[in-house]
């Protein structure tokens, strides 16, 4: 029997939404303070081979199906996404029973990457149970297996979140770190490039992430955006944005290049407007003069707020659970 444990983090896009789309770099984080913690066992059948998830991550808390139905499509949005996880990998699963434990979750309201923390972890896996010690994050094979996943989950998509969250995977032991990246996809070429980042200041000077309380839906998003006809003026924007924080991400030149994302972003329409609590908000930080922008594809899940988070709440009354990930130094962990 074949078993792993896998600890996938969270993301977040600090710079380069969109732009990232069209080949452009993109600039994400990942941590630990919020993770998933999947199981995966693997065993030979003679019989039926068959695929159990077991979370409370899904409105289901059993799921089950067999493995020659895995190209069928489910009314259960859930069952769905399993399926269309696991394409790739339809022919490898005809005689493997497989069972999937999520233990540990985070929700998608954060758009922390939940959905991609499943893909990343679950593909994972089976690379090496089927693979072995071949490499998977340079490997051509595997992502067009990613790729698959993410196309039949989402449709369109880069596919970042999918690979910096590969990229900062533990298994079997929890190790709580903050890293940077910066991702860009090639052209003709499904391996994405994945490299390291520094922060020209130190790490607790980049504020803190803000709950909108508002999931905003990725795959819905991105189709509307491609139906804009500014969208390509808008994805070099981004794209100059996060060149420019390649070049100097010191906290002067970071408060600048928010205030220009905020106002690509209010251009654009990332900032929800029909939310009263949020519109109060966003208010209150505009006219203390808060640095933040929206992160990823906007519409909702979270801020990056540039300001110290215990004077923030002492300026403004919200709960300290709307405040998910503060930037904090962990020794050498960036």
């Amino acid at each position: 029997m074949y078993k792993m444990s896998l600890y996938v983090p969270a993301k977040a896009m600090l710079l380069g939404e969109y732009g990232v789309l069209y080949g452009g770099k993109a600039i994400a984080c990942t941590f630990f303070e919020h993770y998933f913690l999947i199981h995966i066992q693997a065993q030979s059948t003679q019989s039926k081979a068959s695929t159990q998830i077991i979370s409370s991550f899904f409105k289901n808390n059993f799921i089950e199906f067999e493995n020659d139905e895995i190209i069928n499509s489910e009314k259960t949005s859930d069952i769905n996404f399993f399926k269309n996880l696991l394409k790739p990998w339809k022919n490898h699963l005809k005689s493997i029973n497989l069972s999937i434990e999520i233990e540990k979750s985070f929700s998608p309201s954060l758009g922390f990457g939940s959905s991609s923390a499943l893909i990343a972890g679950i593909s994972k896996s089976l690379w090496k149970l089927f693979f072995k010690d071949i490499s998977y994050l340079n490997n051509e094979i595997f992502w067009n297996y990613i790729r698959t996943s993410l196309k039949e989950i989402q449709g369109n998509g880069s596919g970042y979140d999918i690979a910096v969250q590969l990229a900062a995977s533990h298994e079997n032991i929890l190790q709580n770190n903050i890293q940077f990246w910066i991702f860009q996809n090639q052209e003709n070429n499904s391996v994405p490039i994945i490299d390291r980042f520094i922060l020209k200041d130190k790490i607790e000077n980049y504020g803190f992430f803000l709950a909108t309380q508002m999931y905003s839906d990725t795959s819905k998003v991105i189709k509307d955006f491609q139906s804009q006809a500014k969208k390509e003026e808008f994805a070099l924007k981004h794209t100059s944005l996060a060149n420019e924080f390649i070049i100097n991400s010191n906290i002067e030149h970071t408060y600048k290049l928010m205030e220009l994302s905020r106002k690509i972003a209010q251009e654009q329409g990332l900032i929800p407007q029909n939310n009263d609590n949020l519109n109060k908000i966003i208010n209150q930080l505009n006219k203390l003069n808060i640095p933040y922008k929206t992160m990823g594809a906007g519409h909702g899940d979270c801020l990056w707020v540039l300001y110290n988070k215990n004077t923030f709440l002492k300026h403004l009354k919200i709960q300290k659970l709307e405040i998910p990930f503060v930037f904090h130094n962990l020794g050498n962990s960036i």
